[in-house]
């Protein structure tokens, strides 16, 4: 009858092992914000743009009011 292997054990990374584990996880980071700030910047442009001219309708529209009441 064949004995289970005993188990492992398992190394302590050391300081630059982890240094480096550290930087790929930035780097990781920051290659996922940029490529998400690129695909969502054109369609966040737009909504702003969207919005200014929504507001500018609606500050139109209340401006005309507001003089059209202080004439009568």
């Amino acid at each position: 009858m064949d004995l289970p292997d005993p188990p492992k054990v398992l190394k302590m990374m050391s300081k630059k092992q982890w240094f480096v584990l550290l930087c790929l996880f930035i780097i990781y980071l920051l290659l996922g914000a940029s490529i998400f700030f690129y695909i969502e910047s054109e369609e966040e442009t737009r909504k702003s743009v969207e919005e200014l001219e929504e507001r500018q309708i609606i500050e139109g529209e209340n401006s005309c009011n507001c003089i059209e009441r202080n004439k009568t």
